[in-house]
């Protein structure tokens, strides 16, 4: 499972918006905290893959989902497979 995470939080950086990728993590998490919803999807990103930031799994759901609840189309990531578990 975690290999599929992976691949959808790599998908998800690869087909994301590329204005973004270039922003600092602070410009990036201000914007997502305004409610840009291409920014919440890279702050999960970036929060996802440790990029300007260190990992956190809860954070980057936490983005990912806030992106998906405005109907932002990618990506379509099924939250069991991007739940923390006890085993890892």
């Amino acid at each position: 499972m975690k290999i599929l995470c992976l691949a959808f939080l790599l998908a998800a950086q690869l087909l994301g918006g590329t204005a973004a990728v270039a922003a600092s993590f602070d410009d990036v998490k201000k914007e997502a905290e305004q409610g840009e919803k291409t920014a919440q999807l890279e702050l999960g990103s970036r929060y996802s893959l440790g990029e300007g930031v260190a990992p956190d799994a809860k954070k980057a759901f936490r983005w990912f989902k806030k992106s998906a609840e405005q109907s932002y189309p990618r990506p379509r990531i099924p939250s069991a497979s991007c739940t923390p578990t006890a085993s890892g």
